[in-house]
């Protein structure tokens, strides 16, 4: 499923393609990311952007996102993105684009039809 950048993201624009449902392996890396994220942060309860921020809970999620996003299309960006080619900075617009990916992946973890895009409109 096709999920366009929200204006917000400046520096890549664009979009990515996500599968329209998680099997079970994709399930199990992104609840291996959520699981090293909360154990690298302790106990506190974090947001998708304080996770972003952080470079430690961050390095977590990217390696995840990039095992689940079927497609890049993002200006500026390779096609095809891994974890060690994935831009940590300028980190204001990689935290955004960290945050804005989560929040599209926890929807299709969670089953929502409401995507962060679809609720900006």
């Amino acid at each position: 499923m096709r999920h366009d950048t929200p204006q917000y993201i400046k520096r890549w624009p664009g979009h990515v393609v996500l599968p329209d449902a998680l099997n079970y392996s994709q399930l199990l890396i992104w609840q291996d990311a959520i699981d090293a994220m909360i154990e690298a942060n302790g106990d506190q309860a974090l947001t998708w952007d304080a996770a972003a921020a952080n470079p430690r809970t961050a390095q977590h999620i990217v390696t995840a996102l990039c095992a689940l996003v079927n497609e890049w299309h993002l200006d500026g960006l390779p096609e095809r993105i891994t974890a060690e080619l994935f831009p940590a900075t300028p980190r204001v617009q990689s935290v955004l684009l960290i945050a804005w990916l989560c929040g599209v992946v926890a929807s299709l973890y969670a089953g929502e039809d409401d995507t962060p895009e679809k609720k900006d409109e």
